[in-house]
């Protein structure tokens, strides 16, 4: 049952729509939103930070350690921005769940292996960014993007990643980039065969 004790908040910055339908959600859970546990932040950007509409009381919300909370974890994924944080955790059923703020914005822009022209990207932070994604897609179950749905990570998703990659910019640059999800690739072929 969600509580004070065993609920994060991740990127809280609202619009008024988005800030009632996040309260139709925490209603569903009968989980009042003054009773949030902590708040976790990928990154410090605007769209990302606390932010409330304005007739919201603003509360002072702890921000998640990595050691607070146990199976709750925080992994660097640079790129986008220096000091990008993914959240990790178990599902109840087992599935690894990463919320990856915009170190991966949605899936279509995954799958085009592309870049976000506005954050000033030079060629450093696309290669941290290929490495940051490779990362992710090599770990994650489900992946939550910063702007989209969750997805899972598939057969034909990393397929698609793989034929892909090497048009990517900079991608021979990425050390083994390609390699993590090769092998991640492979993992799944093995246990689809196995089940």
């Amino acid at each position: 049952m969600p509580s004070s004790e065993n609920t994060v908040l991740t990127d809280p910055c609202f619009t008024d729509k988005g800030f009632l339908y996040a309260m139709e959600v925490l209603e569903e859970l009968e989980l009042p939103f003054e009773k949030i546990g902590r708040i976790f932040v990928t990154h410090r950007h605007s769209d990302h930070c606390l932010s409330l509409p304005q007739r919201v009381p603003v509360q002072a919300f702890p921000y998640l350690g990595t050691d607070e909370l146990s199976g709750l974890f925080s992994i660097p994924c640079p790129g986008h921005s220096p000091s990008l944080k993914s959240l990790v955790f178990r599902s109840c059923s087992g599935e690894k769940i990463w919320i990856v703020g915009d170190a991966i914005l949605d899936e279509e822009w995954l799958m085009a292996w592309e870049f976000f022209w506005p954050n000033g990207y030079t060629r450093g932070s696309v290669i941290k960014t290929w490495n940051s994604v490779a990362r992710i897609i090599s770990n994650a179950d489900v992946i939550v993007p910063g702007h989209g749905k969750p997805f899972k990570v598939t057969l034909p998703l990393l397929e698609k990643l793989l034929s892909d990659f090497p048009a990517a910019k900079y991608a021979e640059a990425c050390g083994k980039a390609a390699d993590m999800m090769a092998d991640r690739l492979n993992r799944l072929k093995k246990r689809e065969l196995t089940s």
